[in-house]
């Protein structure tokens, strides 16, 4: 991998100053360089990678072609042969959120080139893909953009880097107490909540975590917990690829 990273970064209409709701049919389209946002993620990359290609489209368009569009994205990054493929942030925009995480997706699964977005936990975008790709949590608007930022190209550098993701003590500390709220409760709610709040952290799992939360638990609640943990526990490779909320490494 070279020393500099090369990057490419996906943004919508908006944030390619194209314009706004009016422009959201626009087409796919690519520049070189940094735009709009990818000027702050330069700024924080502070010489450590290299905005190489934006790719832009309308938000009504990739979601109206999304079967045509994120292919054609693809074509782009196979020419391109980036390091790492940062979209968004994304925030709370449903139709840009959607976008986002689908294309990390779709590279994350079919290219694997590292890859990453940043979404609010209660974006479509992240309900739909939290499973299969990276995603960095964000706040429900782009007031903390440079926060936001700088969480997503951190992340992104761990994961071109090739570093070992892991869940933090205290993240692990907050799963137990938030399994011991889903039994005390007597229902998933409170656990579902729990999961809403920490979106795009590996949270339960299928590498360990829930083993040594059930030790915690009595005989009866760890065969309740084994028997219902499919409702509300991702697996082993989800937790793999699924981001830090709070620039912590995740495993």
């Amino acid at each position: 991998m070279a020393e500099t990273l090369r990057i490419l970064h996906y943004i919508n209409q908006f944030y390619g100053g194209i314009g706004g709701e009016d422009k959201a049919s626009v087409g796919l389209s690519a520049k070189d360089g940094p735009v709009g946002p990818g000027m702050l993620m330069k700024a924080v990359l502070a010489g450590r990678g290299e905005i190489v290609k934006t790719v832009i489209c309308g938000d009504n368009y990739i979601s109206e072609h999304q079967a045509e569009v994120i292919p054609q994205i693809l074509d782009i990054i196979r020419e391109v042969k980036p390091d790492l493929v940062l979209a968004g942030p994304g925030f709370n925009a449903g139709r840009y959120g959607i976008a986002c995480a689908a294309l990390t997706a779709a590279v994350q699964e079919q290219l694997k080139i590292p890859c990453a977005t940043a979404l609010f936990s209660e974006n479509p975008g992240t309900d739909l893909y939290k499973n299969r790709c990276y995603i960095v949590q964000t706040d429900n608007n782009a007031k903390n953009m440079k926060d936001a930022m700088s969480r997503l190209v951190e992340f992104g550098i761990k994961l071109a880097n090739g570093e070992t993701i892991a869940v933090s003590r205290a993240r692990k500390k907050q799963m137990l107490e938030a399994l011991q709220s889903f039994f005390i409760s007597g229902g998933g709610g409170v656990i579902n909540d729990y999961f809403n709040q920490f979106v795009g952290v590996a949270e339960l799992c299928g590498c360990g975590v829930d083993s040594r939360a059930a030790r915690r638990l009595s005989p009866a609640q760890a065969t309740i917990f084994r028997s219902r943990k499919h409702n509300f526990v991702p697996c082993a490779l989800s937790c793999q690829r699924r981001a830090a909320a709070d620039g912590q490494k995740v495993c």
